[in-house]
């Protein structure tokens, strides 16, 4: 795949994802949410 290629689905879906989920009112939140989501992994 090429490089370009690569970076417009990169783009897609971070362009989705700010859509679909709202952003973080700090660091501090989105840090406490992704090691939320790594334990639930951990979890499963």
């Amino acid at each position: 795949m090429k490089e370009s290629k690569a970076f417009q689905i990169v783009k897609r879906e971070l362009r989705l994802a700010r859509a679909k989920f709202p952003a973080f009112n700090s660091g501090h939140e989105g840090h406490s949410v992704i090691l939320e989501e790594f334990e639930e992994l951990w979890d499963e």
